[in-house]
């Protein structure tokens, strides 16, 4: 049996044409009427997944190909893994990256690789929650050139809020609690989302909206639909995910086959603490 993180899971339904495809079934217990296509899709495409990764499979095949590596982060240019241990710390480690500085970049790529080793062989003080350690030998390292403020980006394996220690009745609650605001909100501003609510991916495109017949600007309708999306319909969609796993596939199992067909790789971790318990196993073995 093999695991994988709810990135990863997500990863996967993202790769096919959620679009052109149509899938059948229920968001939720109580009806959903704001989400576009796009946005059902990716919760039925999820939850079909999650229910059975087989099936689902066999008809919407892709393989998982090996990130680009655009040489502007520490890591980048992976392949995604599976772990073979439900226990394995990689399941639920934070996640933490580092933009390579420009003039980093700009010495070619000897010195972004001498960058990517430097920060990980001085990871353990992240892992330590040492971050001003970190950063201090970082600009003692490299010099005032690389700012008091690198960006850096943390979360958790599952995401920025950690869920899972929340059961299904607590999951409900959430989700009950953000559709009932969300709800009220619509009705405060019925004259704008009655048309927009379901648009509102148009917050992030450059052309105007053309059918803006509503009190706002363009400017002002984009930052009301973008606040509205990042308030209600991004937060929704990522507590369904939850909901559907924890229902369906609490630890995400999977045929490790499978994964191996999809493009991914063994977690090292899994792979290494795998070996230290065969080892431990045998070295019993020979003592009685």
């Amino acid at each position: 049996m093999a695991y994988i993180t709810v990135s990863n899971a997500k990863k996967i339904v993202e790769t096919f044409n959620l679009t052109n495809n149509q899938f059948s079934g229920y968001l939720y217990k109580t009806r959903i009427s704001f989400f576009n296509r796009l946005e059902q899709n990716l919760v039925l495409a999820y939850k079909s997944f999650i229910e059975n990764p087989e099936r689902f499979l066999e008809s919407k095949y892709v393989k998982i190909n090996r990130t680009a590596d655009t040489h502007k982060w520490v890591f980048e240019g992976g392949t995604p893994a599976y772990h073979k241990e439900s226990g394995c710390t990689k399941l639920s480690a934070e996640y933490f990256n580092l933009e390579i500085p420009k003039f980093i970049i700009d010495r070619g790529f000897d010195a972004v690789q001498d960058f990517r080793n430097w920060v990980k062989k001085n990871s353990y003080l992240l892992e330590q929650h040492k971050l001003d350690v970190f950063f201090m030998r970082l600009r003692s390292k490299y010099g005032e050139q690389i700012g008091n403020n690198p960006r850096a980006t943390f979360a958790s394996n599952s995401g920025v809020e950690n869920f899972d220690n929340i059961n299904l009745e607590e999951l409900e609650d959430r989700i009950d609690v953000l559709l009932t605001e969300q709800k009220a909100y619509y009705f405060q501003n019925r004259d704008v989302l009655y048309k927009f609510s379901r648009r509102t991916f148009l917050a992030y495109k450059s052309e105007v909206i053309k059918d803006n017949n509503t009190d706002y600007s363009d400017s002002e309708l984009k930052e009301f639909l973008k606040d509205y999306d990042k308030t209600y319909k991004k937060p929704l969609i990522k507590l369904l995910y939850h909901y559907h796993r924890v229902r369906l596939n609490p630890e995400l199992k999977l045929s490790g086959n499978l994964l191996e067909q999809l493009g991914f790789k063994v977690c090292s971790c899994c792979h290494k603490l795998q070996s230290n318990n065969h080892n431990s196993y045998s070295h019993t073995e020979l003592l009685r």
